[in-house]
């Protein structure tokens, strides 16, 4: 039993052999339908996994980031969830998270107008995002309510990011 079925959506979600692809002519009949229809008017990532929070000491992140990473940080926006990215908080521009405490509720609340608020940081060349696979992952030990609000937390970032998922800070 997958994720879907677990929390009563798999009717929902169909899945088959050929990915298809509306043409960028052909007009969506609702804004949800595009993969960009979060993305905020920054260009906006999402930061893999590997370079989230328990991966390494907070001292240890000094010596992760490169000078470059650092300079990139400098000028971009941070919007977390659940303390993923905190640790790159005093390097970062501007940061926010949707819920520290990982309160998916509360994170979907707050999506858009925090994608909006990234908009308005002076100087905010990117913004970043985690990727919330791991958490999507893990939300199945939960209540079905919580796992479907962290799944449309994940898929409302990711499409902020257009699922473009990076490793480092470029």
């Amino acid at each position: 039993m997958d994720r879907e079925e677990k929390a009563g959506l798999a009717q929902y979600f169909i899945v088959s052999d050929a990915v298809r692809y509306t043409s960028e002519e052909v007009n969506n009949v609702a804004p949800g339908q595009t993969v960009k229809h979060y993305s905020p008017n920054v260009p906006c990532f999402m930061i893999a996994s590997e370079r989230q929070r328990d991966r390494t000491l907070h001292e240890q992140v000094e010596q992760q980031l490169t000078q470059e990473e650092r300079d990139i940080l400098s000028q971009s926006v941070i919007i977390d969830y659940s303390q993923q990215l905190s640790r790159y908080k005093e390097h970062s521009l501007a940061y926010r998270d949707l819920s520290p405490e990982g309160n998916a509720s509360k994170a979907a609340s707050q999506i858009f107008d925090t994608l909006r608020w990234s908009e308005s940081i002076r100087g905010a060349n990117r913004v970043y995002v985690p990727d919330l696979s791991g958490i999507a992952e893990s939300a199945n030990n939960s209540d079905q309510e919580s796992e479907a609000l962290v799944l449309a937390v994940k898929d409302k970032l990711t499409r902020a990011a257009s699922g473009v998922v990076i490793g480092t800070f470029q």
